[in-house]
């Protein structure tokens, strides 16, 4: 027997709203002195982990056979995500979709784990499907996990400066997740490390107004003018082309002034050329040039 006891009521408290999906006789509440008492060795020291908010969280759902995958930090996330995917994937388990997908949890939702876990883990969770006669071996190789955390030495005079590309991927998943403020945070730790041109470090920017679809403040910086003279990523040409659309044609189009200038635009491409008459000045009509010319040339490649 195990005995689990939470030095907080929010800890106890998503505890008790997860053992909810496992077997009743796998556990027993003591709400009184915060506590949960278990048969179940392993099980007991998953949810002891829920006490310390420095690790990454595994937790079976029994009755659903899954085993949800959370962390305080997307960086800790991350890290026991690779691990596990390692110890389980695709022998006793599996991503639902065959890819993981990064949920948030909905601190709007009626349910209080949902509430509970916006709380105490911002970047979401992974979710695993297993067997049922995967469950006791998924337990032990969770167990083995566990044992080579605690047996990995600490890092002492080593720092390590994580490289563009961990950052990048931490800053898409951010942006998947809805998590802003973490993209922002991402983007400036790419910037103060200097591991990208200034160029980059715009389509990096431009892709996080997209997410948010935030037309109007893509089109309005004052930075723009750069764009219309160099190449440009896919996924930011795909944005600025929005932007155009949304702010630019939309907005006016229901001032009524939309399509005449449209037609005043469309009506000098010539898409055989991939080109634009160079006489357009200002830097709407610069900016389209470059885009419909390059989206016109890659069609015609």
């Amino acid at each position: 027997m195990v005995r689990v006891s939470f030095t907080k009521p929010t800890h106890y408290e998503f505890a008790r709203e997860f053992l909810h999906l496992c077997p009743s006789d796998l556990y027993q509440l003591d709400p009184q002195h915060l506590a949960i008492t278990t048969p179940h060795d392993t099980l007991g020291h998953l949810l002891a982990r829920i006490d310390n908010q420095q690790q990454v969280v595994v937790l079976p759902s029994l009755k659903r056979f899954q085993w949800l995958i959370t962390g305080p930090t997307l960086w800790q996330l991350e890290q026991a995500r690779q691990q596990l995917q390692h110890f389980l994937v695709p022998t006793y388990a599996f991503f639902p979709g065959q890819k993981p997908h990064l949920t948030p949890f909905d601190r709007h939702n009626k349910h209080r784990l949902q509430q509970v876990g916006a709380q105490l883990y911002p970047p979401g969770f992974y979710v695993l499907q297993s067997r049922e006669e995967y469950t006791e071996v998924i337990f032990q190789r969770l167990n083995i996990w566990m044992q080579l955390e605690q047996e990995q030495p600490a890092p002492q005079s080593i720092i390590r400066t994580p490289s563009y590309g961990v950052l990048y991927e931490r800053f898409q998943l951010a942006l998947v997740a809805g998590q802003w403020d973490v993209a922002d945070q991402l983007r400036h730790e790419i910037q103060r490390l200097n591991l990208i041109a200034a160029e980059n470090l715009l389509f990096l920017e431009i892709e996080e107004l997209a997410s948010q679809q935030r037309w109007r403040d893509i089109w309005l910086r004052q930075d723009l003018s750069r764009l219309a003279s160099i190449p440009v990523p896919r996924e930011v040409r795909a944005a600025l082309i929005t932007a155009f659309h949304q702010y630019l044609l939309y907005q006016r189009n229901r001032r009524g002034t939309g399509r005449k200038r449209w037609n005043s635009l469309a009506s000098t491409v010539r898409p055989s050329a991939c080109s634009l008459p160079r006489a357009w000045d200002s830097l709407e009509a610069r900016l389209f040039r470059s885009l419909f010319t390059r989206q016109q040339c890659s069609r015609t490649v």
